[in-house]
């Protein structure tokens, strides 16, 4: 199906939300929106890994896309478009896309820079495949605090894009 008939067909979206997964159960973080947009959606997610210590590194979150109000989502990705209170040039975040969840998993795969430009095709974006037909794999998150450095709140910001039927 070519991107003209996607358009022609997209309804608007209802809800776009972030799941956190947690051993407790699951966090529910919506978007609060009736109308988004039909392609290259973005939805930003703030994501708080809590008070940090200088040198240390933040416990893991995992988080993934649901979109239940889309009958598909496709082309996921996401952005790493704030990092809070810890340069990105002397801290370090890392990322790991799974299909199942391991809550003893450490991601070690650095995020290569910001997404400055809130852009889809932005060469920092993370690919993102889908685990079902509404919603992503789980994505594995994790923040390194420069040893110099005391954060009192590690809160980064993520952006999500993705294009839905």
């Amino acid at each position: 199906m070519s991107d003209i008939q996607l358009q022609n067909r997209t309804p608007q979206l209802k809800n776009v939300q972030t799941i956190l997964v947690t051993k407790n159960g699951n966090i529910v973080s919506s978007d609060a929106s009736n109308d988004k947009g039909t392609l290259n959606t973005i939805y930003s997610k703030a994501l708080s890994f809590g008070q940090l210590s200088a040198g240390e590194t933040s416990e893991t979150k995992i988080i993934y896309l649901n979109v239940p109000s889309a009958l598909a989502i496709r082309d996921i990705k996401i952005g790493l478009s704030d990092t809070g209170t810890i340069p990105f040039s002397t801290g370090k975040f890392c990322i790991e896309v799974r299909q199942d969840i391991d809550y003893n998993l450490t991601p070690l795969i650095a995020f290569t820079g910001l997404n400055t430009d809130n852009t889809a095709s932005n060469i920092n974006n993370v690919s993102i495949a889908n685990a079902g037909e509404n919603f992503s794999q789980y994505v594995y998150i994790n923040v390194t605090v420069p040893k110099n450095q005391f954060v009192g709140d590690g809160v980064i910001k993520l952006i999500w894009f993705f294009n839905y039927a």
